[in-house]
């Protein structure tokens, strides 16, 4: 399989191998690598820069709903880009109990503000617009890499959690 990554037209990674995404544990940072094959592409590693950075959201989205066991087992998509009054959530779910979780993926650059707010107004608005007796709401933040403000803010809210993903290269086997 060949596993092509474009940006603003350009070839970021054109090589036999296969695409690798996992979600790493809510302690630990997200492990990135990038292993070229026999080396037959002419693009080095060093050269592609980290491919966690590289990945557009939609592509990550596409990625995360083939494995939401990897974000949490049990988790089922209720809807993609799920449209509220207060903004679009990235994916509506349930998990095994049936209550709504609310997962959103953190855009690079983006900051931690921003996706507070985000997430923290969508939980709210579905909280008030979809539960109903005794169903919780809960928050899943999915992110390349964890910062500092991040890890600080997350600990505040008691039902508000982060995935780290991780991307990687291999050669078939």
């Amino acid at each position: 399989m060949y596993a092509m990554l474009r940006r603003q037209g350009k070839n970021l990674v054109n090589q036999a191998g296969e695409l690798r995404v996992g979600l790493e544990p809510d302690s630990r940072p997200p492990v990135v690598a990038v292993q070229p094959s026999s080396g037959k592409s002419g693009v080095k590693s060093d050269e592609v820069g980290p491919l966690h950075e590289k990945m557009y959201e939609e592509n990550l989205e596409s990625l995360i709903i083939e494995r939401l066991e990897e974000v949490e087992p049990g988790l089922a998509l209720v809807q993609r880009q799920y449209v509220t009054p207060v903004g679009r959530i990235d994916l509506l779910c349930r998990d095994r109990r049936g209550n709504y979780v609310v997962v959103e993926l953190k855009r690079f650059r983006a900051s931690t503000e921003s996706i507070i707010d985000q997430v923290t107004r969508y939980m709210g608005w579905v909280q008030q617009h979809l539960t109903g007796s005794g169903e919780a709401v809960r928050g899943c933040i999915v992110v390349g890499k964890l910062d500092k403000k991040l890890e600080y803010s997350v600990r505040a809210i008691g039902n508000l959690k982060v995935k780290c993903f991780r991307v990687s290269l291999s050669d078939p086997d």
